[in-house]
C-alpha cells in the first residue's frame, strides 16, 4: 500500500464501498489495495482517512491494509465442539470381517478370478473373434 499522504479512496458509481488506492491511480480500471477492480466512472477522495458518508461503507480489507483500523483476529466460538458419542448407537469397536475378507470381499474375488483365468506371459492365445474380424476386414 502507498505511504501515508500518498493514498486516495475510490468507489465505483455502481458499487457501495470505498477502496484504498495509491494517489496516482487512474484509468478506466483501477486495482485497489484489497485486489478488487473498479470499473467505469469512480468517485475519488484524497487523504489517508476513508470518507465518511451515509451512502457507502469502507472496505474492511482495504482499511486494514491502509492502517486505518487494527487487524481483527478470527473469532472462535466456544460453542464449537466435536459431537459426543451417541449413547443410543452401539457401534462395534473393531471390524468383524477384517481377518477373513480383507475388507473388500467383492474386489478380492474379482482379482482372484482375473488372476486365475489370465495365462502366463508368452502363452496368450489369440481371441477367435479378433481372428474372424481380421479375415473380414484385412485393412484394419
Amino acid at each position: 500500500m502507498a505511504d501515508p499522504g500518498e493514498r486516495a479512496w475510490m468507489a465505483s458509481v455502481h458499487e457501495s464501498g470505498w477502496h484504498a488506492v495509491a494517489r496516482c491511480s487512474c484509468g478506466g480500471s483501477v486495482i485497489t489495495a484489497c485486489g478488487h477492480r473498479l470499473h467505469g466512472p469512480v468517485h475519488r477522495r484524497l487523504g489517508d482517512e476513508p470518507p465518511q458518508d451515509t451512502v457507502r461503507t469502507v472496505c474492511a480489507p482495504c482499511a486494514q491494509l491502509a492502517g486505518v483500523v487494527p487487524p481483527r483476529l478470527p473469532r472462535v466460538s466456544p460453542r464449537i465442539a466435536w459431537p459426543a458419542r451417541d449413547p443410543d448407537i452401539d457401534w462395534p469397536d473393531e471390524d468383524s470381517d477384517a481377518e477373513t475378507t480383507g475388507r473388500r470381499p467383492a474386489l478380492n474375488l474379482a482379482l482372484a478370478t482375473i488372476i486365475e483365468h489370465t495365462p502366463p506371459p508368452g502363452n496368450e492365445q489369440p481371441d477367435e473373434r479378433a481372428i474372424a474380424a481380421k479375415a473380414l476386414h484385412p485393412a484394419a
